[in-house]
């Protein structure tokens, strides 16, 4: 008894020293009336079907009145390649070229003049600006073989960009289809024929392109595979496009970064939104907007699908957070999970006029380091009308109320308080359990002489 009873004592003084440097945390609930008056966002997402030239990152007022002007704001919007590969040259060998060429010549000599007698001169080289024209328009991948090389001004006409890019299109035309350009390595002149196509009456061919923005330009090459225009749009700029592109056909990637592709889907390009807004600490919406560029999207081609690398709310104190906070070591585990719970997450839509909608409860918690902040989350997917581009938004909503987390550590002298009451305890138990055990040994032994007796 004496043994299990100092065994006993010594383990219920080594749990008292051990919990004596453990820091427990307790959280208590005020009423949020200090703070910064500012609210920090910070943002790393991946928007993989949207180009940078057409996004911009918004903070929209609770009921989608009026944009919040940032008081600070500093992002970088970066071009992100579906593929993930590096420029690529082709390489030809040199004793060869000749004959390739005269291959070549005569193939594309033959194919052009079954196209001529197929479908006409005058039907391949006609605008399909209009499907009222008079023209047949039946197939579009002949006109594509029928040139060597076709420029094509993909164009909507309710769009507002396309009807200003309208007249400097007129011109480029002229240029373009006067000159004589230089292909490849050897060194052969051909010419470039330019077109339009107008999407809402040949809605199916673009579709089949993947034309989601107006006004979009492409070359394309005879083969069916093209690259895509992606700079400012000016007569001399696109015409020195073409002519880079039309040297350096024979190339699967050039120096300017164009590609030619013969699907839509590896030419696209995603935007990588990263860095912060600083806004006044009230609800609103985060939207990256996809349509802020130098081009109208189309409604049932815009896909807002996305990746959460990063999203937290902060304080502007702290500054630029996209990895580990100084403040959020103050707070317990189960807490860090809802500073940036929606990290690393992949939010896709498989259906047109569709988008993700994220809905956010933020609520500031106060730590010994500062004040940081902890959100829960609802997501959903939202069904939009037809003619509305989708957006991807995040709703965020504060609470007034703040969580304070204290650390609740013991003192010196509760630990010795505690330690000698418990062993005091344990002792006097020990105590009375060995005086019970001895009178009822002593008892049994006198029961058994008087049986003997």
């Amino acid at each position: 008894m004496t043994l299990t009873s100092y065994g006993v004592m010594v383990l219920v003084f080594f749990c008292e020293v051990w919990s004596f440097f453990q820091v427990g945390t307790t959280s208590t609930l005020l009423l949020d009336t200090a703070g910064s008056s500012m609210l920090q966002v910070n943002f790393d997402i991946d928007l993989q079907d949207i180009e940078c030239r057409n996004m911009d990152v918004l903070v929209i007022d609770q009921h989608g009145r009026e944009m919040i002007r940032p008081a600070d704001k500093s992002y970088i919007l970066s071009d992100i390649r579906k593929d993930g590969k590096q420029s690529v040259h082709k390489v030809r060998d040199s004793r060869n070229v000749k004959d390739e060429a005269d291959d070549d010549e005569l193939e594309r000599k033959r194919l052009h003049d079954n196209l001529e007698k197929a479908d006409g001169k005058t039907e391949l080289d006609a605008d399909w600006s209009s499907s009222h024209d008079g023209f047949k328009h039946q197939s579009f991948q002949h006109v594509i073989q029928y040139h060597e090389f076709t420029v094509i001004n993909f164009f909507a006409d309710w769009c507002g960009h396309c009807r200003q890019f309208a007249p400097m299109w007129n011109q480029l035309v002229t240029a373009v289809e006067a000159k004589e350009f230089v292909t490849g390595s050897t060194q052969r002149k051909t010419q470039v024929k330019a077109i339009r196509v107008n999407c809402v009456d040949f809605q199916q061919i673009c579709q089949e392109q993947g034309v989601d923005a107006f006004p979009m330009i492409r070359l394309y090459n005879s083969d069916g595979t093209f690259a895509v225009y992606q700079q400012r749009r000016s007569i001399d700029d696109i015409f020195s496009w073409v002519e880079t592109q039309v040297l350096q056909s024979e190339q699967k990637y050039n120096t300017q970064g164009a590609r030619w592709n013969r699907d839509h889907e590896e030419h696209e390009l995603g935007c990588n939104a990263r860095g912060y807004l600083r806004v006044p600490r009230v609800p609103g919406h985060l939207e990256f907007f996809a349509g802020g560029g130098d081009q109208n999207l189309q409604a049932s081609m815009t896909n807002v699908s996305h990746r959460i690398r990063h999203l937290s709310f902060s304080d502007p104190s702290e500054g630029r957070i996209f990895g580990y906070s100084a403040r959020w070591s103050s707070l317990p585990k189960e807490a860090r999970t809802h500073e940036k719970p929606l990290n690393n997450r992949q939010f896709s839509t498989h259906a047109f006029h569709q988008a993700w909608e994220h809905h956010l409860k933020v609520v500031r918690t106060v730590t010994k380091n500062g004040d940081t902040y902890q959100f829960t989350h609802f997501s959903r997917t939202a069904w939009l009308n037809k003619t509305d581009v989708p957006q991807a938004r995040f709703y965020y909503d504060l609470e007034p109320f703040a969580i304070q987390m204290v650390n609740d550590k013991k003192r010196w002298y509760d630990l010795a308080t505690s330690t000698l009451a418990i062993t005091g305890g344990l002792w006097v138990m020990a105590r009375v359990a060995s005086g019970a055990a001895r009178g009822l040994g002593g008892s049994a032994r006198g029961r058994t002489n008087g049986l003997l007796t």
